[in-house]
């Protein structure tokens, strides 16, 4: 069985500077060889390397996704392969296919708008 934590809040989505630290914590007995964050700025799909550390008999996975580009409401979710197969993990739990849009994370990095806008 594995297991995984994550919730768009700290200490999983942590801001720095112009981008999100974004972290997915698994524990189990068959852990993935590879997990993805998947992310689509601008409708276009972004599958972002992430990188493990061990800590007390957990795996902790981050990866960083950049505030430069896309909408300012940032929607993301977690892609784990294996040799055999994948699984896609979002706020419903695990899915053999990509959850849908509007059923991924989401964090709201607020926008301030253009400048000739007053306030």
């Amino acid at each position: 069985m594995l297991n995984a934590w994550h919730q768009p809040v700290p200490p999983f989505v942590v801001k720095q500077g112009q981008r999100l630290d974004i972290t997915l914590w698994l524990q189990g007995d068959e852990l993935p060889e590879r997990v993805f964050l998947r992310a689509e700025p601008d409708n276009e799909e972004w599958l972002l390397t992430m990188k493990a550390q061990r800590h007390e008999g957990m795996r902790r996975y981050q990866a960083s996704l950049t505030l430069n580009e896309g909408e300012p409401t940032r929607r993301y979710c977690f892609k784990l392969l294996w040799a055999d197969r994948q699984q896609w993990f979002g706020p419903q739990g695990w899915s053999p296919t990509p959850p849908g849009q509007l059923a991924q994370f989401a964090v709201d990095e607020p926008d301030n708008g253009p400048a000739w806008v007053a306030d």
